[in-house]
């Protein structure tokens, strides 16, 4: 019998004592029963119970990340939509987003550029099959 079992036994029948002294008798008799069927397997079938307490840890870590998972979701929605909800209320906007003056855009137009179709090419998709330019060595 390892160290882990032996404490799930020690833990439950002392969990089941207590059930059964407070009066209630269902949840203790069926925590005594699964204590009984723990130690059962420990005595005479270690493999398996090996194998139930490693699917157990294996649940036990799903359950608990879907829980960490969930809980953060909640935090995460509750405090940023609340808190962008406060900042539209009092009018408080920290990238100060609206435009600088009366204009409706930001676009400046700016006559001849781009004319030079060079500026739009990639310039590392070819990089060995093109001629150098006239600075370069070669």
């Amino acid at each position: 019998m390892n160290q882990r079992a032996l404490m799930q036994i020690v833990f439950m029948a002392t969990a089941a004592a207590g059930l059964l002294y407070f009066g209630y008798a269902i949840p203790g008799t069926v925590l005594c029963v699964m204590a009984g069927l723990l130690l059962a397997l420990a005595i005479f079938a270690p493999a398996v119970l090996k194998t139930l307490q490693d699917l157990g840890s294996r649940f036990g870590s799903l359950v608990g990340t879907g829980i960490g998972m969930v809980s953060l979701t909640l935090a995460y929605w509750s405090v940023f939509l609340l808190g962008s909800l406060w900042l539209r209320l009092r009018g408080v906007d920290p990238l100060n987003r609206p435009f600088p003056g009366d204009g409706t855009s930001n676009w400046i137009d700016r006559v001849g550029f781009g004319a030079d179709k060079a500026l739009y090419s990639k310039p590392y998709s070819h990089p060995h099959g093109e001629r150098r330019s006239k600075g370069s060595g070669r």
